[in-house]
Formats: C-alpha cells, sequence, structure tokens
C-alpha cells in the first residue's frame, strides 16, 4: 500500500532505510550466495550432467524409438573374457581394459557390431579390420563394420578400453560404486552393452502411452516348444551363456581386491597391490570387482576356502556367516550335486545399498543386513542364516542352471535359491514356531505384492520376473509340497532337472521342462495341486466351523 509503485522506486527507498553498517554485511552475502549457486552449478551442469526426470523419460523413448529396429540384428557372443583393472579408491577412479573373444554362433555371416555407450565410462574400442560406421553421441549408440564379415563358427578377439573419473560433485549421490573404502562394480557397468539393449526401454504402460509406444510384454510367453527366446536366458539375454573369465586387479597398497574365480597369486608393485584370479568352470557373465580394507576369516571345508571379507569393527556375526555358508554346502551337495568352484566368499559392502548377491562363487553382502545387525536374541534362523543360505543356493540355481527368456525363467532361480534357504533352517531349528516367522514373511511378502500389482498377477510357472510372486509365492509353495509328499521327492525333482540342464548351451529349460521332473513325484491323489499351485491362482479361506472334544484317560482332553 502507498502512492510509490515502481520497483525502483522502492529499491531506492529501501537503500535509504538499510543503515549504512549493515550494507557491507548484505553485499558480502550476495557475493557469497553467488559464488556459492555458481560453484554448483559449475559441478552439477558442467562437470557433470543433470537430467530432469522427463529429460530421462524422453531419452529412453527416443533411445527405443530410434533403436528398436536393431533388436533382432545378428550379434556374436562373448564367450572369453580377460580384464585388466586398476581400481584408485581415494581419487574414485577406475581404468578398465577388457580383451573379450566374440564367436559367431549364429548360422549367418555377421558384419556389424552394435553397442550402447555410457558416456561416463568414455570407452574406446580396439576392433581388428573394422570402421566406426555410425555414432550417436547423445542417446549412446555406435555401429562397427567389420571389412570381413564373422562366419558361423568363427571367432574375432577385441579389446575395449574404459575409464570412469570422478570430478566435483553431482546433483544426486554419484556413483556410490566408487568410494574410498568398498568399491563395488559389476561387469555390466564397466563395458558397453552388445547390441540393442532393452533394458533402457520404459516400462510403465502409462508413460509408455505418453510417448506414443506400444504396451511392452515383462517376459515372452511361455511355450512348449522352443523359440528364438529359449536361445537366451533372462540374465544374458543371448549376449553369452558359459564363459572363461580372468582378471588381473589392482588397487591401493592398504586394500585388498577381489573378482570372480581362484586366486592364481599377488604381489606389490609401486606401491600398488595386484591381484590375478581366474574362474575355475565356465560361468555366468555376470560377476563384480570390489575393492576394500578388509580382515579375512577363513574356514576349510572338504576341498573348498570358506572366506568371509569382513571390515574390523564389524566381526561380530562372521562366526555365523562361516556357519551358515559351511550348512549350506552340506545340505546343497548333498541334495543337489557339486559346488564348482574352490572357494565360497561372503565380501561386506558398505550400506550405500541394503542387498546381497550372488556371483561365482562370490556374494557380496551388504554391512546393513548382516555385519552391523545385532543378533544377541536370534539364537537360531536369523536373517544371516536366511540371506545367505538364499544366495548359497544360487550357485545351483542360477549359476549352474539358469531359466530361458521367457514366463516362468526366473521359477528356476528365486523360488528355488528361497525354498532350498528354508530348507536349511528347517533343518537348523528345533523351534518349529521358528519356520512359521519365515513362512509367514514369505506368505505377506507375496499377498501385500500382489495387492499392489500394476498390470497382472501371472501364475508361478508363468511368472514374469514378479518378486512377489517368484520369492513369496513359490517358496512357500514348494515348502509346502515337501510337505504333503516329502521333502526328498520334490528334491529328487530338483535333482534330476539340474543334472539334466546344468552348465548346457541352449536351448535353456523352462518352468515346463521342471514340471516333466516333479509331475512323476507326486502321487495321483494329489495332481491337483500342480494346477492349484503352480498353474492357476488359488487363495485359500479357512475358517473352523464345528469343533468336538474328548477327555483322555490321563484327564486331559
Amino acid at each position: 500500500r502507498g502512492s510509490i509503485s515502481s520497483l525502483m522506486q522502492r529499491l531506492k527507498m529501501a537503500r535509504k532505510q538499510v543503515p549504512q553498517q549493515y550494507r557491507l554485511v548484505m553485499l558480502i552475502t550476495l557475493i557469497a550466495w553467488m559464488g556459492v549457486a555458481g560453484f554448483v552449478y559449475y559441478n552439477t551442469q558442467l562437470l557433470n550432467t543433470y537430467k530432469t526426470s522427463d529429460e530421462l523419460e524422453q531419452h529412453s523413448a527416443s533411445f527405443e524409438k530410434k533403436y528398436k529396429k536393431y533388436e533382432k540384428v545378428n550379434l556374436p557372443k562373448i564367450t572369453d573374457a580377460k580384464y585388466f583393472i586398476d581400481l584408485f579408491p581415494y581419487k574414485r577412479d577406475v581404468k578398465v581394459r577388457a580383451v573379450l573373444q566374440y564367436t559367431n554362433e549364429t548360422n549367418s555371416p555377421i558384419d556389424t557390431l552394435h553397442y550402447n555407450i555410457d558416456k561416463d565410462w568414455n570407452p574406446e574400442f580396439f576392433i581388428p579390420n573394422s570402421d566406426l560406421v555410425y555414432e550417436d553421441k547423445e542417446l549412446g549408440y555406435l555401429i562397427f563394420q567389420l571389412r570381413t564379415p564373422l562366419q558361423p563358427g568363427d571367432s574375432l578377439e577385441l579389446e575395449i578400453e574404459t575409464k570412469s573419473v570422478s570430478q566435483g560433485f553431482e546433483n544426486s549421490a554419484g556413483n556410490t560404486g566408487i568410494i574410498h573404502n568398498g568399491t563395488f562394480l559389476n561387469n555390466f557397468e564397466i563395458l558397453p552393452a552388445l547390441g540393442y539393449n532393452e533394458s533402457r526401454e520404459l516400462s510403465d504402460k502409462n508413460t509408455r502411452k505418453k510417448y506414443g509406444l506400444k504396451p511392452k510384454d515383462r517376459m515372452p510367453e511361455l511355450e512348449e516348444n522352443c523359440t528364438e527366446h529359449c536361445m537366451a536366458n533372462y540374465l544374458t539375454d543371448g549376449r553369452s551363456d558359459f564363459i572363461n573369465v580372468e582378471t588381473v586387479i589392482s588397487t591401493s597398497a592398504d586394500q585388498m581386491a577381489i573378482a570372480p574365480g581362484s586366486l592364481v597369486r599377488k604381489w606389490e608393485e609401486n606401491g600398488r597391490n595386484y591381484y590375478h584370479y581366474k574362474v575355475d568352470h565356465p560361468s555366468q557373465n555376470f560377476y563384480a570387482f570390489i575393492s576394500a580394507k578388509y580382515e579375512v576369516a577363513i574356514r576349510k571345508w572338504n576341498d573348498v576356502d570358506i572366506e568371509v571379507y569382513y571390515d574390523k569393527k564389524h566381526e561380530v556375526n562372521v562366526e555365523r556367516m562361516l556357519d551358515a555358508v559351511e550348512r549350506s554346502l552340506t545340505y546343497y551337495t548333498e541334495n543337489f550335486g557339486p559346488y564348482y568352484h574352490k572357494q565360497c566368499r561372503i565380501i561386506e559392502f558398505p550400506r550405500y545399498e541394503t542387498f546381497a548377491q550372488a556371483f561365482p562363487g562370490t556374494m557380496p553382502y551388504s554391512e546393513s543386513i548382516g555385519f552391523v545387525i545385532n543378533l544377541e536374541d536370534a539364537e537360531e534362523n536369523n536373517i544371516v542364516d536366511a540371506v545367505i543360505a538364499h544366495e548359497m543356493a544360487h550357485q545351483w540355481w542360477a549359476h549352474q542352471v539358469m531359466g530361458a527368456k521367457m514366463q516362468g525363467g526366473t521359477m528356476l532361480s528365486e523360488s528355488f535359491a528361497e525354498y532350498s534357504s528354508l530348507m536349511t533352517m528347517k533343518h537348523l531349528t528345533n523351534n518349529p514356531m521358528k519356520m512359521r516367522e519365515f513362512l509367514k514373511y514369505d506368505h505377506d511378502r507375496y499377498l501385500r505384492g500382489r495387492s499392489g500389482e500394476v498390470d497382472k498377477e501371472m501364475p508361478l510357472y508363468k511368472v514374469e520376473n514378479q518378486m512377489y510372486i517368484h520369492y513369496g509365492k513359490g517358496s512357500v509353495i514348494l515348502y509346502a509340497l515337501q510337505d504333503y509328499i516329502g521333502e526328498d521327492k520334490v528334491n529328487t525333482a530338483m535333482r534330476n532337472f539340474l543334472e539334466e540342464f546344468k552348465y548346457q548351451k541352449p536351448p535353456y529349460p523352462t518352468s515346463l521342462d521342471f514340471m516333466k521332473y516333479l509331475e512323476p513325484q507326486i502321487p495321483d491323489s494329489l495332481h491337483y495341486l500342480i494346477d492349484d499351485w503352480f498353474k492357476e491362482i488359488t487363495l485359500y479361506d479357512n475358517r473352523l466351523n464345528e469343533a468336538s472334544y474328548k477327555e483322555l484317560e490321563n484327564g486331559k482332553y
């Protein structure tokens, strides 16, 4: 209110009213604020890239619209991988050189190689007798033309160099996989993806509609007779099968570095620690590289070295972990078959993430779900037993046999691993109520999940990578089935299925293949369970309608 209306007049009036002694403070504050704003802008917009959620959506939509046409282009498979990795934890930098062998396992010559690249890793390609004929820097897509096509059955060796150099700070938390103490990277992250990368597509149906994209199936439809989708497993999507992996990895002098396989040798050079690892058996092309300041607890089980790598301040549950690994090895080898690695490692990583994960012979495990948890009141069947038993089971269910890239594929890994975990705990506990707690956890996980399903709930044998189904429902169904027909019969079906398909090249097995091994173990009177539990969606509403009682001779009822 008042007679002064223009902005300039108001500013002049304000300047007269501000005491002289405050003007310098205000000027310094303004300059400082502008300096901070400029510093933040320089770090988040110039040194690093910032994209809004809308920009990221648009990026994914543009990628699919432009490059979906290359989804079915013939590609070679990775059949051998050698890594030379230098980690610089205190600079948060990584340098990678990968020597890869590609083999043409198709029936046609291959004359181009397609790549998706992550600009943050600055890849350089050294592909013999090839030319870069297409490059989309914005969307990260490259095409190399081979001067001499790769013929069916022939192989090609090439090199890819990548590096991640930390500069300033980002708008978000940044890459928490590369930190001062607890670097944790996987091979999908450090190398460009071969071929069109379906995982970059938008998945939400409403978001896809917003950008004019057709509805997207979560998984290809389950089929009785093998199609193209049986030629790829759901993890590596046809880019590789079981491969040989060898790694030379270096880190700072005060840290240890771990890679897949057995340790061939270690040495010191130029003030850095070097380690040479090699897998004992061809494995899934899915593994991690880790570095931190570790203490190591070691125990021998038959010819296997059980190792727990942990922060020296987090030793409270290490003995429990060694026990859990040993129990798992004992139960799984007795019931499912051999363990094919010379070592079995549990490796602590920081609580930026709260999961555990299984790689060949190596299981990274978040400090938050085992290393720093208080288990004083948990005498048996605690979270350490549960999680380690589940991840150990993946050494059979995922790393020996892997489901095809179609509906039901994750039942063969996640449902089987969670069931296996429950069975190890069943043999551990003397208190049936403890098992009820774990079964209730998985049962409630299923019920909560189905209430939040945004698309369509599927029967177990057609699960579409839906966690609440393959974890929660699958494990409870298999556990209930062993109550009905016996533990040995369920395990026999699983063991025979594994024996038929372990380390097998394509075609990969489906849930229908497992049913052929399970059904003969089930008596005719209980065959309805196959339909009710696996092939349909059945919920039970049990209630007590009537009760009777009688007195016993001892006075009880």
